[in-house]
C-alpha cells in the first residue's frame, strides 16, 4: 500500500508523542526511499577546494553503511600543512554522543598519513574519503592524470546501483577532453558527454563499456579504471584524425573514378 501523511494542528490542540514520531519519521523515510537505489559515497556537495594553503570541503550529504550525513556549511579540514613529499588520507572517524534523548552520530573529517596496515583496514571499513600525494590540486587537463597524477581517485562519488563513480570534478576534465575532439570516433562520446552535463558524472559500468569498445582489457582497480578510460578515449581521438588524414589522401580524381563503378 503506497502511503502519504498529512499532519494537521488545529488551534489550541496539543502536540503528541505520536505526532512528534511522525514528523521525525516520515521526512527521513521520504528521503532514504528516494535514495535507497544509490551506492554509498557522496550524494550532492562535498567538492574539494584547495586555495592559500587551506584544504576546505563544500557543504554536501554523505552516504555511509545506509545511514546519511549533512554537512551543513563549507568546512575547513586542512590549514597550514606542509604536504609535500608524502601521501596524505582524508578519514571519516565515526563518533556517536546522546544528550536529552538525542543521538546524534558524525563523521568527522581528517588528513593524515597511514601506515599499510592503517590503510588496509581504513578501507575494508568503508572510511576513506580521498588521498592526494604533495599538494591535494586537481590535474589541470583529464591526460594529465594519466602521466601520474592520481589525486582523487579514490573519491567515491554515490551513484544509483551498488558501486560508486569517480567525483564530479574529474569528470567535468573527461567532459571537456571530449568536447575538444573535431570530430567522434566512437558514437559512445555523445552519451557520455550528455550524462556528465546531466548528472556530473558516469557509471563505472559505462566506462567499462567504453574501454570494451577500444578492445583494451578492464582493469579490476578503480585507479586503473579512470588511466585506461582515459586511454580509451584518446585512443579513439587518434583514430578520428588517422580516418580524416586518408579522406584528405585519396586521390584528386577519386569523384571520377567512383562514377565509372
Amino acid at each position: 500500500m503506497l502511503t502519504d501523511y498529512i499532519l494537521s494542528f488545529p488551534s489550541g490542540s496539543l502536540i503528541t508523542g505520536v505526532l512528534l514520531k511522525k514528523m521525525y519519521e516520515y521526512p527521513k523515510e521520504l528521503i532514504h526511499g528516494i535514495l535507497t537505489e544509490y551506492s554509498e559515497g557522496v550524494i550532492s556537495g562535498l567538492n574539494i577546494n584547495y586555495k592559500n594553503h587551506c584544504l576546505t570541503l563544500s557543504s554536501g550529504i554523505y552516504k555511509h553503511n545506509s545511514s546519511l550525513y549533512i554537512l551543513e556549511e563549507d568546512t575547513v579540514i586542512a590549514n597550514k600543512i606542509n604536504f609535500q613529499g608524502a601521501k596524505w588520507y582524508a578519514i571519516l572517524e565515526e563518533k556517536s554522543q546522546e544528550n536529552n534523548n538525542i543521538l546524534t552520530k558524525h563523521l568527522n573529517v581528517k588528513i593524515q598519513n597511514l601506515n599499510n596496515e592503517e590503510f588496509t583496514k581504513l578501507t575494508n571499513d568503508n572510511l576513506l574519503l580521498f588521498s592526494f600525494k604533495h599538494e591535494p590540486n586537481f590535474p589541470s587537463c583529464a591526460d594529465a592524470i594519466k602521466t601520474g597524477v592520481y589525486n582523487f581517485l579514490d573519491y567515491k562519488q554515490a551513484y544509483r546501483g551498488t558501486e560508486p563513480t569517480f567525483t564530479p570534478q574529474i569528470f567535468n576534465l573527461v567532459y571537456k577532453k571530449l568536447s575538444s575532439k573535431r570530430k567522434t570516433g566512437n558514437p559512445l562520446d555523445y552519451v557520455i558527454m550528455n550524462e556528465i552535463l546531466a548528472r556530473g558524472s558516469i557509471s563505472c559500468e559505462l566506462m567499462r563499456t567504453y574501454i570494451r569498445c577500444s578492445n583494451q582489457s578492464i582493469p579490476t582497480d578503480r585507479e586503473h579504471l579512470m588511466i585506461v578510460f582515459l586511454d580509451a578515449i584518446s585512443k579513439s581521438q587518434e583514430s578520428s584524425s588517422d580516418n580524416d588524414k586518408n579522406v584528405n589522401t585519396l586521390p584528386r580524381n577519386w569523384e571520377n573514378e567512383s562514377c565509372l563503378l
